[in-house]
């Protein structure tokens, strides 16, 4: 089940307006979508010129009522974790970690609290299970941990 998603990296808001488009066609209406950060992409690097010559089909307009439902990312996470039961749920990033590692920076009792995992798309380099449980991870040189290496 898909409570939600966060879209993350410059320009977060067009990301958003791609990925609610995307979940429409799927019929994927009640789940939904947050504005997150520039991902690290402080310079703007990436334009939704990418995207949006493609994907206008499904897309939703600027300033259209669609699009201006979507909400700040980090309000949907403390909103979803909040309705969470605990060890519920499974985080999955595959994108920048800037996002995730603000929440977890502002809301750590709660992320301890609920989360049952974290996925992440490359991103961490191999590591032994220690005695006690607690893993610490260390970024590798995955694309996603360039934008922002200290939230990696």
């Amino acid at each position: 089940e898909v409570r939600g998603i966060v879209t993350t990296l410059a320009p977060a808001f067009d990301r958003a307006r791609l990925c609610r488009g995307t979940l429409d066609t799927l019929g994927l209406y009640g789940v939904p979508i947050g504005v997150g950060t520039d991902g690290g992409d402080v310079q703007g690097k990436h334009k939704a010129t990418a995207f949006e010559d493609w994907a206008h089909t499904y897309m939703p307009v600027k300033y259209s009522e669609s699009a201006l439902s979507l909400e700040p990312g980090q309000r949907l996470l403390l909103r979803l974790y909040r309705e969470a039961a605990p060890k519920s749920l499974t985080l999955v990033i595959i994108a920048a970690l800037k996002d995730p590692a603000l929440f977890l920076r502002d809301s750590e009792k709660l992320f301890v609290e609920k989360t049952k995992e974290v996925v992440i798309m490359g991103g961490v380099e191999p590591w032994e299970p220690g005695t006690s449980g607690l893993v610490t991870l260390s970024p590798d040189t995955a694309h996603n941990n360039m934008f922002d290496a200290s939230s990696s």
